[in-house]
């Protein structure tokens, strides 16, 4: 038998192990619950977006919004490397040195962070012997390995990926977040361009940012607030974007920094019997004047066509349309480009998205054929009959003015030969053409 001091130095002896083993457990738990915690955030297609791109300047700069709540710890690798068309993968010339003028960059949160958050990655594009590398965040913190450049964009266009997780090797990677294309499409080819890219398999357009054509610099100029959803629509909407072929936008003061007078909807271009007609909406609009249409063979020099008048004010969704002529797109081209110019009440204007597309049938010529048939004769190969025939002498005087009854029509200009005549076709419309003949 155990005399009662024994008994109660033996029960501190059980309960000092018991507290021990517990104190044990209770910091391995909270060992777990720290590293669990500080485990870096899972992210997918969409969860961060690129808000800005600069490659004019001393600095090329680039900017990138979250869409998803992460904890600190978290990475994700950027690259301007480009995708090889067909095979997948990225490629890395080593010609001249270890990334020659492309990069892999890595960005690690240094403290949680929340949808919203817009982190600016400036980019000297220098090269470096030591990491880490001389380009610098917002928040977070840059690495690059060995001794690669920070990135460097060409004006000619650039595309940038960004990823998570282990470099994609071919086209069946899926660990893609997002990508800003500025060289106004992709390969179709084989290529080893530093400025070009083809699109990879599994990345979704839904989380591309495409300008067209191509832009030096480009700024995201519409809301800020809002949650993953709400921004991701107003970030993909290419009519909340500025671009500027010269002078770099100011980051972070210029993403979202200007009210939007509009706020676009959808718009769209569509080829019909008698034209081209463009439809657009408004979300909202605020002191809004009257809307432009404009229309170009080239996506550089655009005409304007109509004038349509806006609401003024207002937060219901408005529709507008309007036509261009078929006879309007004058110059040939296999495809037009159209889009809408919003202009406000103060004179400051704004514009749609560039819509491209094909014109499969123009309007024909009026007139395709005039030779002389027989003595003072003319023969007139026509569009189509109904047209108004006008003949001048080259002195301007009016010979003669027929509507013409068919496509093929002889008009008598009492012209002696040498001489030369001036034809005026006109379809009523609005539509003219003037040609010259002469008589032999």
């Amino acid at each position: 038998m155990i005399p009662q001091s024994g008994q109660t130095f033996v029960k501190r002896i059980f309960l000092y192990n018991r507290l021990h083993t517990l104190s044990a457990v209770f910091t391995l738990c909270s060992l777990f619950f720290a590293v669990k915690g500080d485990a870096q955030t899972p992210l997918a297609q969409g969860d961060i977006a690129f808000v800005a791109y600069n490659s004019d300047g001393s600095v090329d700069d680039f900017a990138f919004m979250l869409l998803k709540d992460i904890t600190t710890g978290t990475t994700i690798t950027f690259t301007d490397h480009l995708w090889q068309y067909s095979t997948g993968g990225f490629y890395e010339n080593t010609s001249f040195g270890a990334c020659n003028t492309e990069t892999f960059m890595t960005w690690t949160a240094s403290s949680a962070l929340t949808v919203g958050t817009v982190v600016v990655i400036s980019n000297p594009g220098a090269t470096g012997s030591t990491n880490p590398s001389q380009a610098t965040a917002s928040t977070g913190t840059l690495f690059v390995p060995g001794s690669c450049p920070d990135f460097s964009f060409p004006t000619s266009g650039d595309v940038l990926f960004a990823y998570q997780g282990t470099k994609p090797a071919n086209n069946s990677a899926n660990n893609w977040i997002a990508c800003i294309n500025m060289d106004g499409g992709w390969l179709t080819t084989t290529s080893t361009s530093t400025s070009a890219s083809a699109q990879p398999t599994n990345l979704s357009n839904d989380h591309i940012i495409l300008l067209t054509p191509e832009a030096d610099n480009a700024v995201y100029k519409g809301t800020l607030t809002g949650n993953a959803t709400q921004l991701k629509t107003a970030i993909y909407n290419l009519a909340n974007w500025d671009t500027d072929d010269a002078t770099p936008f100011t980051l972070p003061q210029d993403i979202g920094s200007s009210a939007m007078p509009v706020s676009w909807g959808p718009f769209s271009a569509t080829s019909t019997a008698t034209g081209v007609e463009l439809r657009w909406s408004t979300h909202t609009e605020a002191n809004t004047s009257h809307f432009e249409t404009e229309f170009s063979a080239d996506g550089k020099s655009f005409t304007t066509d109509s004038r349509v008048a806006a609401a003024g004010n207002s937060t219901t969704e408005i529709h507008y349309k309007a036509l261009i002529p078929h006879q309007k797109l004058a110059v040939p081209s296999t495809h037009y480009f159209f889009r809408i110019k919003q202009v406000d009440t103060d004179g400051q204007f704004d514009y749609s998205t560039t819509k491209k597309m094909a014109i499969a049938t123009q309007e024909k010529r009026l007139l395709s054929v005039a030779k002389r048939s027989s003595g003072n004769e003319v023969l007139l190969q026509l569009s189509r009959p109904g047209l108004l025939i006008t003949v001048f002498d080259i002195q301007g005087r009016k010979l003669v003015e027929k509507r013409a009854l068919s496509s093929s029509y002889t008009v008598n200009t009492n012209a002696v030969a040498g001489s030369i005549l001036v034809l005026h076709i006109s379809d009523g419309q609005g539509r003219k053409e003037v040609h010259k003949v002469s008589v032999k």
